[in-house]
């Protein structure tokens, strides 16, 4: 459901699984019943998906408005912000828990692959909430108040932040997991690069910089070796 959710998303479609009370209702249940392990994820999954539908579907009825100054969106996209985070502090759980069951990946591979998914559309939805904000203009160019630098700073420093995070998480997958990858997961990790390399050139650091030039390595390795003769030859 999370899947159709973010391809929804994704390419401007209402989400076939409207977020319904009967729905987290019934995720709750399997929570608490857990029967499997993976069960305590589903609500979470579920409120994440909501999350991100309200983002995107606030994109779409006040486009317009985003363009224009003391439309109030950087108060709701502040809002929205802070209803991200409260959902990462309220989990249960560690989000970055699939790095410990890494080494069990052969006896849990469902847990790891639900914990990673849920790290990495938590940092989708994050970078999502980023593209919005890029279309609100500042309404002080010259000189920029100290409101407007702080609000679009924390949005970009939450997005460069997530941008690493999933890049590393990528990177952390066994090997070959991206063949099992969709059209989404793919254009998440492009703009995932995007901001990364946009944030990253600018600085002044040259550890920051040395750092990127890493990862770009890693994932230029990575995908290089999903081209093989037999794949060329064969298909996926």
């Amino acid at each position: 459901m999370n899947l159709f959710g973010r391809i929804a998303v994704l390419v401007q479609k209402h989400s076939t699984f409207a977020h319904l009370p009967y729905l987290e209702e019934c995720c709750n249940s399997l929570s608490r019943a857990n029967e499997y392990q993976y069960d305590k994820y589903i609500s979470h999954i579920i409120r994440l998906q909501f999350i991100a539908e309200k983002i995107d579907s606030f994109a779409a009825k006040h486009g317009i408005e985003l363009e224009h100054p003391g439309s109030g969106s950087e108060l709701y996209i502040t809002n929205l912000k802070s209803e991200l985070e409260g959902f990462h502090h309220q989990l249960p759980f560690d989000l970055n828990e699939s790095r410990m069951l890494k080494q069990s990946m052969y006896t849990g591979g469902t847990i790891l692959t639900l914990t990673a998914l849920l790290a990495t559309q938590y940092h989708a939805t994050g970078l999502t909430l980023y593209q919005v904000s890029l279309t609100i203009p500042n309404q002080h160019p010259q000189p920029r108040s100290m409101t407007f630098c702080s609000w679009r700073d924390e949005i970009t420093l939450a997005a460069q932040i997530s941008a690493n995070a999933i890049l590393t998480k990528y990177i952390g997958f066994p090997p070959g997991e991206e063949y099992g990858f969709n059209n989404t997961q793919w254009v998440q990790m492009a703009f995932a690069l995007l901001v990364s390399y946009r944030h990253t050139v600018t600085t002044s650091k040259p550890e920051q910089k040395a750092a990127l030039f890493h990862t770009l390595s890693q994932v230029r390795l990575r995908v290089g070796a999903l081209s093989t003769p037999h794949v060329d030859v064969n298909g996926a």
